[in-house]
């Protein structure tokens, strides 16, 4: 027998799935554009091997270190591969984790859930010096289960 945790009944879905795909799709350009920086030579071969364009070795900046940039099919491949569940073997195999990836269940837990997020928003500021010039910030505000947290000022 292993351990269970506890599985929620009505997990708080905390994103949208629109928000999910923006975080994915947002992703998925930064693994690609501009990358990674590798300072593994191994762990370049290994990205190398598996379909990632890697730059050769540069000493530009100490220490010397490789670009790394994955195509979204070689990110897609590795997620469908990937098992819908993994098991943490234990010495006393009651303690054995079964975890399943389509459950919503807590395994581990810091005393407390916690709460409060930050929402962040997109602003567009322009340069009061050049009005041409424009730039994109964010935003954050924090809340709680989705909720802005009024600030008391003293």
């Amino acid at each position: 027998m292993h351990r269970e945790g506890l599985l929620i009944d009505n997990p708080l879905e905390r994103l949208t799935e629109d928000q999910i795909g923006k975080i994915h799709r947002a992703s998925l350009e930064m693994l690609k554009n501009p990358g990674l920086i590798c300072f593994n030579e191994e762990a370049a071969a290994i990205f190398a091997d598996g379909g990632a364009y890697v730059s050769s070795a540069t000493d530009a900046a100490a220490p010397p270190h490789r670009i790394v940039r994955i195509p979204e099919r070689v990110v897609l491949d590795a997620l469908d591969s990937t098992p819908s569940s993994i098991t943490l073997g234990a010495r006393d195999p009651a303690n054995t984790l079964v975890m399943h990836g389509d459950e919503p269940r807590v395994y581990f837990v810091s005393g407390s859930e916690t709460n409060t997020w930050l929402d962040v928003d997109v602003e567009t500021y322009t340069k009061k010096s050049d009005p041409a010039t424009e730039i994109i910030v964010p935003s954050y505000k924090k809340s709680i289960h989705g909720e802005p947290v009024k600030q008391a000022h003293g």
